[in-house]
């Protein structure tokens, strides 16, 4: 009978593989020196310009809602200004009826 057993290592197999840190091998004798095809460059170059447009047009979007709430502010501003102004102008009132009412016994019917 005839035993299989694996073909023992060669000094080239062991020179075209690689070990990991966590210990698996890895085959190199494919040649990894030409680096990636030019077709690899070109479509990561394209998926880098969507990314970037989708970016840039992102961007935009967030400057034009930041103009949008500074101009918010700005109007919500100028109604509080408004409405602390109404409310010292009706404390004054409030102060001088009383003040008449008191001190000189008028009576002074406010409308509004």
């Amino acid at each position: 009978m005839i035993e299989c057993r694996p073909r023992p290592e060669t000094r080239l197999d062991y020179k075209n593989r690689l070990q990991t840190q966590n210990g698996k091998l890895i085959d190199t004798s494919s040649d990894i020196s030409s680096g990636p095809s030019e077709k690899y460059w070109e479509v990561l170059a394209e998926r880098r310009r969507v990314a970037l447009e989708e970016t840039l047009k992102e961007n935009q979007k967030l400057h034009d809602t930041i103009a949008l709430l500074k101009e918010e502010c700005s109007e919500y501003k100028q109604l509080l200004k408004d409405s602390e102004d109404l409310v010292e102008t009706l404390k004054l009132v409030s102060f001088c009826k009383r003040w008449l009412t008191c001190c000189i016994g008028i009576q002074v019917a406010v409308e509004g």
